[in-house]
């Protein structure tokens, strides 16, 4: 397989597979492609979210009781009007939040506009213990994913710190994703701006140093409890 890096020498491995874009299908919900949000105002009856197309102009206001912010690799937030709704943008774009609750009722934040669960537990260490792990992503997506795209896609803020991005050929990938009892299936998107989607289960392993499997979490569990797992490790590989 291939690396696009930033390595470390630790032979710990924190392994995720996080990457490529989820195909979401769930009933009674309207998907709006090829729009980006504008703008979102507070009101006595809830939130107005402002939407256009996004190639410019057609806009459309949708009525919203709770906002969920997920937008881009990147956190975009610039000129959204958070601060109409008394949100505030920390280090980078990130919006500041508690178990993803903004510091404005009814809205939370998702995805890359807060930090991911691995680089926030890794951010609970203390400076010393961070530096035993390795944190890896593997790209389930190698006809997109190429050295250099994932180069360039780990070096993004929602990321830990020197991680390393894994990418290989087809079969490499199955590989890996079979030994690891990962699921991902390649799913035409016509009415997407993509060719297609990547479905995949979201899941962070804990490997020790010789790279025997030690626990798994779902892409949901608190960063705290990973935390927590990662420095319990650390007390029972040094005892």
């Amino acid at each position: 397989m291939t690396d696009a890096r930033s390595p470390r020498n630790q032979t710990f491995l924190d392994t995720s597979f996080l990457f490529g874009t989820n195909a979401v299908y769930l009933e009674d919900m309207i998907f709006k492609l090829g729009r980006k949000v504008t703008g979102v105002e507070k009101t006595d009856n809830g939130l107005k979210v402002k939407t256009e197309a996004a190639s410019g102009g057609d806009e459309e206001m949708l009525d919203a009781d709770v906002v969920l912010v997920c937008i881009g690799r990147r956190p975009y937030t610039d000129g959204l009007g958070l601060e109409t709704v008394g949100i505030e943008t920390g280090k980078g774009g990130f919006i500041s939040n508690d178990h993803f609750r903004t510091s404005a009722d009814g809205v939370w934040v998702i995805g890359d506009t807060t930090h991911g669960p691995m680089a926030q537990a890794l951010e609970e260490l203390e400076e010393s213990e961070r530096a035993q792990f390795q944190p890896l992503l593997i790209s389930l997506d190698p006809e997109r994913d190429t050295p250099e795209a994932l180069a360039q896609y780990i070096e993004t803020p929602v990321f830990p710190e020197g991680l390393v991005g894994l990418t290989g050929s087809p079969d490499q990938i199955a590989g890996v994703a079979g030994a690891y009892r990962v699921y991902y299936a390649r799913a035409e998107a016509d009415a997407s701006m993509a060719e297609y989607l990547i479905d995949h289960s979201s899941l962070i392993y804990l490997m020790d140093r010789q790279g025997r499997f030690v626990e798994v979490f779902p892409h949901a569990t608190a960063p705290e409890r990973i935390a927590e797992r990662l420095q319990r490790f650390l007390q029972e590989d040094a005892a």
